[in-house]
This record gives structure tokens, sequence and C-alpha cells, in this order.
């Protein structure tokens, strides 16, 4: 009965383009993708322009973000790193959502998926809660002293965030060297970004608030480390995932344990 349902909706679908007319219909028999390349080779492809990608962007954010912070006073909202409403806040919750995405994958074509799937609700909540800012709610809500809730909220989220580390940590273990190496400098990248925010009030102790030089580099760098590092994490586990054909890792222990 399960066997069906695909075949119907094809005879459904092949239906209906052919009653479209003819030069349209040539347009959509004809398929958009090609032979598949070689694993490692398909995976080489994904790690290089993961990097390329990464690079560019974050060298984007930082000579846009202050170009426009310092000489320009913030006048472009959607260029300002430090805005939740900028491209680049839409990039690194796009890039979280995407890491997510992957790591469901795994979970779905894994043997023992609990722990996968734990990694890939936690980051699609982390996503989320980028674009809606819990976290920020959270700090503020129990903000012992001003600018008290970017140190705060890691302390709320810090088993979480602990877990998900140690989890992703192990699942790049069942990878090869490059993706592993992708994947690890994405979760490293991201441990220093959520460090640096954390020291954040000492700029402001120190006179280095917003629209300061110190301020604003420091942004540039801990949203460029944020982006790179989710940029990273999701290129790591798409290479993974190709390269390993369909054996994909699971968070359990060597045997040699």
């Amino acid at each position: 009965m399960a066997r069906m349902a695909p075949e119907r909706l094809l005879t459904l679908t092949d239906g209906i383009v052919a009653m479209v007319p003819a030069p349209f219909r040539a347009l959509l028999d004809r398929p958009a993708t090609s032979p598949p390349t070689a694993l490692r080779s398909a995976c080489r492809r994904i790690v290089a322009a993961t990097l390329v990608a990464s690079i560019s962007l974050v060298l984007l954010l930082a000579v846009l973000h202050l170009l426009n912070a310092l000489p320009g006073d913030h006048h472009h909202e959607w260029l300002d790193a430090d805005n939740d409403r900028s491209v680049w806040s839409w990039a690194s919750v796009a890039s979280e959502a995407a890491a997510a995405v992957l790591l469901g994958l795994l979970a779905a074509t894994s043997i023992r998926p609990a722990a996968l799937a734990f990694c890939a609700g936690v980051v699609m909540f982390l996503s989320l809660d980028d674009f809606i800012r819990v976290h920020e709610a959270l700090g503020s809500t129990y903000s012992p002293f001003p600018h008290a809730a970017r140190s705060l909220w890691p302390v709320f989220y810090l088993p979480l965030l602990g877990v998900l580390l140690v989890l992703l940590w192990r699942v790049a273990q069942g990878f090869g060297p490059v993706e592993r190496a992708l994947l690890r400098t994405g979760l490293l990248a991201l441990v220093v970004a959520v460090g640096l925010e954390s020291a954040t009030p000492l700029l402001f102790a120190v006179g280095q608030g917003h629209g300061t030089a110190g301020y604003e580099v420091e942004v540039a760098v801990e949203e460029g480390l944020e982006l790179g590092g989710w940029i990273w994490i999701a290129g790591g586990l798409a290479a993974g995932l190709v390269s390993r054909g369909g054996d994909l890792p699971t968070v359990t222990p060597d045997a040699d344990d």
C-alpha cells in the first residue's frame, strides 16, 4: 500500500506536465541534476565551498560593519552586525538551521539516533533563540548590573551548550580528518565567540561602549566567529554525511573504549 502512494503521485504530476505546452513540458522533463561525482571528490568540493563562503562572508561582515559603525554612525541597520535585523544575523540563523537539518538527516539514517536527534533539536532551538532573542530576555530579566545580560545568558545555557559541544565533538570523531577538522574548528570558534560576548561588560567598564572603536571591533570579531563557526559546522556535517556514503556516524563509544 505504501509503495502505491509515490506511484500515484508520480502519475498525477506526470499527467499535469503532459497538459502544459510542449516547450515548457520539454523543459520540465529535462533533469537538472548530473551524474554524481565520487564521494571523496564531492566531499572536497563541499569543504572548498564552505571555506570560500565562510572566509568571504566573515571578511565582508568585518569590513562593512566597521565602515558602517565608525565613519557611518550605524546609518544602515542591515549592515550593523550588532543589530538583530541585520543581514549578518539572518546569515547566522540560517547557518544554524542548516546545521540542525543536517544533524536531523544524520539522526534519521543512524542506527542509534537519540543523541544526534537531541543535537538537531538543540541546534534548531538555538537558531530560533537567536531569531527571537530568548537568551537576551533572560539575561536582561536577571541582570544585576548594566550590560550583564551578555555575561549571564552563557551561564544559564552552560549545561545545554556543554552537552552539545561534547556530542558534536564525538560526531566529528566519526568523520574523515578534513571534515572532522572543519566541524571542530567551528565548535572552537563558537566557544571563543561566547567568551568574547561574556567579556563585553569589561569594555563598557573601561569606557569602550557603543560607537567606540574597541566595542565595534569586538562586535565584528565576535559576530564573525559566530557566523563562521556555524558555517564551518554545517559544512563539516554536510561533507561528513556525503563522504561516508550512508555509513553515518553515531556517538556511541568505540569498541576499544
